[in-house]
């Protein structure tokens, strides 16, 4: 073939394949366009579905021009012990009123309201509602903090350990594995409501930023607040106000929230009157010795006691 003819050919050859490509890379393209929409109008159909906070803390908000004020009210399970903490996070943009004292016990509903001014940013990111079993002092919670809290591991198989930081632990596990209680303590709230779609934050009545995910907290017998994030749908075995013991079958994993996999999110804090002290776990093996999680380890379960 003549040199000409056979360049000539390599470069029709050559658009050929690009073409090709670029046909492919913009079908996946659009592929993952198609599946991020039906995602989103999904997770906007859970919003619908589910249009205020749910647990021990209930948000109703309205608009008067450029306005909007919100009701908060905190409801406490019967019988369950709950501190209230204060506010914490930017909260500059937004006035409270008849907000309760830091460190009063909460024995029943206690409201509060507050309102967004002009101009300002209407989301609840970044401000937190501190709620726990106590209140600690500064030294009390660093002395915690330092030395770590011992626990069982949380879950009932083995499982990636995906990152270690304050104030979380985060594992990877299979979707359905047995979610256990690290620490003993009772329900103070329980979500399992969410389709497990891996939704991002969104907004409930137009306004707070709404985490989409299933989720359990405990009061521990420590005096600690115990969270465990992104469960699976319909899984819960307790409800607010339940004793729960170390080692006892809460729930399982799930993806519900904003993960981008099945995962278990674990934190524990000592709330004080500044910000929450992050407490780390120091796992028990069946041998009674302790081991501290690092990222990228895989524990066995049997390490676990029972």
């Amino acid at each position: 073939m003549p040199r000409n003819a056979l360049l000539a050919f390599s470069l029709t050859l050559a658009a050929v394949l690009a073409a090709a490509l670029a046909v492919q890379w913009r079908s996946q393209r659009l592929a993952e366009e198609a599946r991020r929409d039906l995602v989103d109008a999904r997770c906007s159909a859970e919003l619908k579905r589910l249009p205020r906070f749910q647990g021990i803390v209930t948000v109703g908000s309205d608009t008067d021009g450029d306005r909007v004020r919100s009701t908060i009210t905190i409801t406490p399970p019967e019988g369950v012990p709950v501190v209230w903490g204060g506010v914490r996070g930017p909260t500059d943009p937004v006035r409270f009123r008849d907000l309760p004292v830091p460190g009063v016990r909460l024995d029943g509903p206690t409201r509060f309201e507050s309102e967004w001014v002009d101009g300002s940013v209407r989301s609840w990111a970044g401000i937190r509602l501190q709620i726990g079993p106590k209140l600690w002092s500064g030294d009390e919670a660093d002395a915690l903090a330092a030395r770590g809290i011992e626990a069982r591991f949380p879950l009932a198989d083995a499982a990636e350990i995906v990152s270690v930081a304050s104030p979380t632990l985060t594992l990877r596990a299979a979707m359905g594995v047995e979610v256990r209680s690290p620490l003993a303590g009772v329900v103070v709230e329980a979500e399992d409501r969410f389709r497990d779609l891996g939704c991002p934050p969104g907004l409930a009545n137009g306004l707070a930023t709404f985490p989409i995910r299933n989720r359990l907290a405990l009061h521990t017998d420590e005096g600690l607040r115990l969270e465990l994030l992104h469960l699976q749908q319909g899984s819960l075995q307790v409800a607010p106000g339940d004793r729960v013991e170390r080692g006892q079958v809460l729930a399982r994993v799930g993806r519900s929230g904003d993960t981008p996999e099945e995962r278990l999110v674990v934190e524990a804090a000592a709330m004080t009157l500044g910000p929450l002290r992050a407490v780390p776990f120091r796992f028990t093996t069946v041998e009674g010795e302790t081991w501290t999680p690092r990222a990228g380890e895989v524990p066995e379960a049997v390490r676990q006691p029972d």
